[in-house]
C-alpha cells in the first residue's frame, strides 16, 4: 500500500504517530512514512513496546500526557 502525501498536506493539527520498537519491521516502516509525509508529525518509538501498544498503558501514557498537555 502506499501513501498518498499529496492528502495528508491539509491536515492540520500536529499528528502523534506513535509504535514501539518491538513491533513488526513493516509497521516501523510504514509510521516512519507517515510521520514524513505529515505535516508538523511527531514520531515517538517506545523502547519496549510491541504492536499492542494499547495494551501498554505505562509506556504509552507519558507521551500522551506529554503531546496533550
Amino acid at each position: 500500500m502506499r501513501l498518498q502525501s499529496d492528502r495528508y498536506a491539509a491536515i492540520t493539527v500536529p499528528p502523534l504517530v506513535v509504535n514501539g520498537d518491538q513491533t513488526w519491521p513493516r509497521i516501523q516502516t510504514a509510521n516512519q512514512a507517515l510521520a514524513a509525509a505529515l505535516p508538523g508529525a511527531r514520531r515517538v518509538v517506545l523502547p519496549g513496546a510491541d504492536h499492542e501498544i494499547l495494551n501498554q498503558p505505562e509506556l504509552l501514557a507519558p507521551f500522551l500526557l506529554d503531546f496533550f498537555g
